[in-house]
């Protein structure tokens, strides 16, 4: 499930899923960060792929890190596993295991036991100084892996080749607009895709009548549309798309708008610094944008904003930034905020 432009943490996650599934082991695991998605995918592969499902009631340990201590996994991990197959010791959440006795740890990462598969689930990407050192130590015997999570602009690609992995099509416009209202929880979008995935036939395609009955967003009237509209510059559609918005009980509404508007009219500014000496292939990489699809908004907005209403609007949002978070802010309503804020955008 690789895209075009795709992490490297996300390629080192491939590669370490098909290396175990071509029975190529490392004798230690640890997945750490701040996305736990990928954590668990990697965790759930080492506990349910490499033994066989007689061998697991005898070799198969699966340890919580607050349940066990470092002494009694290395107990485990050093004794000889039965019938002389592979043993597998899965620490989950390894962020609550009590680091007394580490040193018992560290020895073993220096010689480990050929026949164990030790697969450390750390949730959370600030890692205790201990473990910071001990996996610094060069070693092909240990594979570090670091969830980092995926930007923004990442996500509308996940979200497709995600669906494409489980037989389903969704077009880039749609995986945009899911993309924008459920944010770079991967846990999240998941949960949401699954939903839709229930109400499609398998192979079928996810079009906006789905995910508009399952997750409310409105097919018209939406973020991603409010910035389609900003770049013709239609009028019409910005005020009702903005009426919608602003009557949104969700507090939240306004910074999705105006991170999403900082993200683009950002971008544009780079675009039209570029557009000159750069092909659409190349533009399209610089704005990192999911489809080359996106790139006709850049070129209407292009027409339609000149370098100083760019930079008067960026200026702009990050003022309406502070104001949502309550900064110099103690009257509006977030509702007339949006409003004003939308109205100055297309006096610039």
């Amino acid at each position: 499930m690789v895209s075009t432009y795709t992490p490297d943490f996300l390629q080192q996650f491939e590669k370490i899923k098909f290396d175990i599934r071509a029975k190529n082991y490392a004798n230690i695991y640890f997945a750490y960060g701040k996305e736990s998605y990928f954590v668990d995918q990697l965790q759930h592969i080492v506990e349910d792929e490499i033994l066989d499902p007689s061998e697991k009631d005898l070799n198969l340990y699966i340890i919580y890190g607050k349940d066990t201590t470092i002494a009694e996994i290395i107990n485990i991990a050093e004794s000889y596993s039965f019938l002389g197959t592979y043993k597998v010791i899965s620490i989950r959440e390894t962020q609550e295991l009590n680091l007394s006795n580490f040193d018992l740890l560290e020895k073993y990462f220096q010689k480990p036991m050929h026949e164990t598969i030790l697969f450390f689930g750390y949730k959370d990407d600030k890692l205790n100084s201990k473990w910071q050192t001990l996996l610094n130590k060069k070693t092909s015997k240990v594979i570090k892996f670091n969830s980092k999570g995926l930007y923004n602009y990442q996500v509308p690609n996940f979200i497709q080749d995600y669906a494409k992995s489980k037989g389903y099509n969704i077009n880039p416009h749609i995986s945009r607009i899911l993309s924008d209202n459920l944010g770079t929880n991967l846990s999240v979008v998941i949960n949401e895709l699954e939903k839709l995935f229930i109400l499609v036939p398998d192979g079928g395609e996810i079009n906006m009548q789905v995910v508009e009955e399952l997750t409310g967003i409105n097919r018209q009237y939406n973020v991603y549309e409010l910035q389609n509209a900003l770049a013709k510059k239609d009028i019409k559609s910005i005020q009702n798309i903005t009426l919608y918005l602003a009557s949104s009980e969700e507090r939240s509404a306004l910074l999705m708008v105006i991170q999403n508007l900082f993200n683009f009219f950002t971008q544009l500014l780079i675009y039209k610094q570029n557009k000159k000496n750069k092909n659409e292939t190349e533009l399209v990489k610089m704005l990192r944008l999911s489809h080359s699809f996106f790139l006709k908004q850049y070129q209407q907005a292009d027409q339609n904003y000149t370098y100083a209403s760019i930079i008067n609007i960026i200026s702009l949002l990050r003022e309406y930034d502070l104001k949502a978070k309550g900064v110099g802010n103690r009257s509006f309503e977030q509702s007339e905020l949006l409003k004003e804020l939308i109205v100055r955008i297309l006096k610039s």
